[in-house]
Formats: structure tokens, C-alpha cells, sequence
């Protein structure tokens, strides 16, 4: 294998260029020499046989494609100098698995990493996944997050198609609006307890997801957060819940029963709509605020006994609602609690109301 540098370099402007002749030579490393501070756009895009790249520690910029079509480069150290690296530097290096970031302030690109498939991100200083890090890494299917992450950020693995598993580790206080979805092959995602806050449609269109335990910590549920994961069954809610954002579970068309603690005062707009198979609705507080169409298109529903106010809008245009016998503690109905439930033939209504 060949290994040497067949670089050239402009002093004044301190770039590093590279002729383009060479690109089609079997080079397997290359190591740029300190007296550079930029690697510019498209400058390796296409050594198909680079396999290692030493980044030296003057470089600040890395640019655009700089290393796509890089097909068998499988390790990259970017070091702490570096504060820019730009659109798809790393794309289309489907064999990469270890990434090393040194610094813990840098400027991402989109679609950076996309077409890599497992990686492991090393980083001892790095305390947030950027975002749209890993956004359209449509080949990814497995990373391991250090622990040093306390952040997950916006889109940060959005569109990653065939990522299948994810641990996300206790140190992350925070995942991003959208961090996660419509990566339809995720299966099963483990929050920690260490979570305060997670974005809106965090796992929106995660069509494989088969349940939602969200974390005693979680106080608010954002909007859309779970909308349209048609595979959860399940969904366990924190017991101090505060509010339930619109359209948080809509979509979730397997859920089979739901209970809103106590502490809940807010429930969104089409916050369970189009969960046909929703059943069982448990409510244990009496002073919560119902958005329109919350329960839309819910089955059968058997409400909890103590209940005792059904309140407004609560089942508005619940067209597939057929019957629903409302229990004896419930002393008040409210306005349009069931306006619009076209199916309903059959109610019963207690003797104290």
C-alpha cells in the first residue's frame, strides 16, 4: 500500500488543496501537514482507497464533501481545533465506525455522517449530540453515545431509516425537538430517569416502536411526541404529569387502554385521536382541561368510577364511539362532551346527574 503525502499548499491563504489527478491512486493514508488551517470543499472527495487520514491540530475548518465518497475510511479523529466541519464532509464513508471529537464547540453541517452504518462516538469532552448531527443517516443502524452527553439536540438522528437500537445513557438530561424521528425501525428505546425534558415529535413516525415508558421525571408531554408510532402498545405515564401536549399520542393505533394521573390539568387537541382499538380511558383528576377531539375516533369506553364530571369536548367527534356507559360518581356532563359521535346508540347516564 501506498503511504505518503501528495499534498500541495498555498501559503498566503494557508488552505489545503490537493491535485485531483490523484485521486484514482490506491492511497491508503494521508497525513496533512501543520502548516494548514483549512481542508476545503471537495479537496479528498472520491480516494475510494483511503483508509486512515491524520488531521493535524492547526486545522480549524473541515469543508464541504471534503471526505465524501471516501469508501473505506473507517476511523476519523477530529481534533480540538476544529470549529467548523461542513455539509456531507463525511458522506457516502460507509465503512467509518469510530468517530473521535476532541473539541466540545463545533459547528455541524447537514448530512455529515450520512451512509454510515454502526458507529461509536468517542468523546471525552463533547457534551452534546449537535443537530441534525446524524440527520439522513439513512444506512445507520446501531451508535453508542458516550457518557459524557447531557444533550441530545434537534433532528440529531432524524431519518435514520435503519437504526434499529439506541442506549441512551444516564448522564443526557435532554432530548431535542424531533431527535429521533421517523426512525421507522427503532424498535425499543430505553429513557433514563436522568431526563427533564424531551422536544416535540421527539419519536414521531417511529412506526416499530412497540412501547412508550416515559420517565417519572418528565413533568410536561410535548406535542406529537409519540404521534403515529402505530406499533406502541403500551404507554405508561409518569405519575406527576402535568400536561399532555396536542396530538402526543395520536396515531397510536394499538394502544388498548390509557390512565391520566391525578396531577394532569391539561390534556391537547387530538392529543389520543385515530387509537381505534382505545378502550379503557382512566381519568383521576376532576379538574383538567380537555382540548377538541382529544379522544377522536377512540372504541368502546369504560371511564374510571370515580369520575365525577365528564368534561367538555372530551369525546367530540368520536365517530366511532357506539356506546359508553358513564359511571355513578360522575354528577356533571359538560357542554359537547359527546357532539359528533355519529355512531353512538347507547348511554347511560347516572341518576345524579
Amino acid at each position: 500500500p501506498i503511504n505518503f503525502n501528495i499534498l500541495t499548499y498555498q501559503k498566503n491563504k494557508r488552505k489545503l488543496s490537493i491535485l485531483d489527478k490523484f485521486k484514482f491512486f490506491p492511497i491508503t493514508k494521508i497525513t496533512i501537514p501543520e502548516s494548514a488551517t483549512k481542508i476545503e470543499d471537495y479537496v479528498f472527495n472520491g480516494f475510494t482507497s483511503l483508509e486512515e487520514v491524520v488531521i493535524p491540530p492547526t486545522i480549524k475548518l473541515i469543508g464541504n464533501n471534503a471526505f465524501s465518497n471516501c469508501s473505506s475510511l473507517t476511523h476519523i479523529e477530529i481534533p480540538s481545533s476544529v470549529t467548523s466541519i461542513g455539509d456531507f464532509a463525511f458522506s457516502g464513508c460507509p465503512l467509518i465506525e469510530k468517530i473521535e471529537i476532541a473539541s466540545s464547540e463545533v459547528s455541524f453541517g447537514c448530512n455529515i455522517f450520512s451512509d454510515s452504518r454502526s458507529i461509536i462516538l468517542v468523546s471525552n469532552k463533547m457534551t452534546k449530540i449537535f443537530h441534525n448531527l446524524f440527520e439522513g443517516c439513512s444506512f445507520l443502524t446501531h451508535i453508542t453515545i458516550p457518557s459524557s452527553i447531557t444533550s441530545i439536540e434537534k433532528s440529531a438522528f432524524k431519518k435514520c431509516m435503519l437504526l434499529e437500537e439506541i442506549k441512551i445513557p444516564s448522564s443526557v438530561r435532554s432530548i431535542g425537538q424531533s431527535a429521533f424521528k421517523q426512525c421507522s425501525l427503532l424498535t425499543e428505546i430505553k429513557i433514563p430517569s436522568s431526563i427533564k425534558s424531551i422536544g416535540k415529535s421527539a419519536f414521531k413516525k417511529c412506526t416499530k416502536l412497540k412501547q412508550a415508558i416515559i420517565p417519572s421525571s418528565l413533568v410536561t408531554i410535548e406535542k406529537s411526541i409519540f404521534q403515529d408510532c402505530s406499533s406502541v402498545e403500551k404507554i405508561k405515564l409518569p405519575s406527576y404529569s402535568t400536561s399532555i401536549g396536542d396530538f402526543a399520542f395520536s396515531g397510536c393505533s394499538l394502544i388498548t387502554e390509557i390512565e391520566i394521573p391525578s396531577t394532569v390539568k391539561t390534556i391537547g387537541e387530538s392529543s389520543f385521536s385515530n387509537c381505534p382499538l382505545l378502550n379503557k380511558i382512566s381519568i383521576y383528576s376532576n379538574n383538567v382541561k380537555i382540548g377538541k377531539k382529544a379522544f377522536k375516533d377512540c372504541a368502546i369506553v369504560l371511564l374510571y368510577d370515580e369520575m365525577s364530571l365528564i368534561p367538555s369536548n372530551i369525546f367530540k367527534d368520536c365517530s366511532s364511539l357506539t356506546h359508553i356507559s358513564i359511571p355513578s360518581s360522575v354528577t356533571s356532563i359538560e357542554d359537547h362532551s359527546f357532539d359528533g359521535c355519529s355512531m353512538l346508540t347507547q348511554i347511560i347516564i347516572p341518576s345524579l346527574v
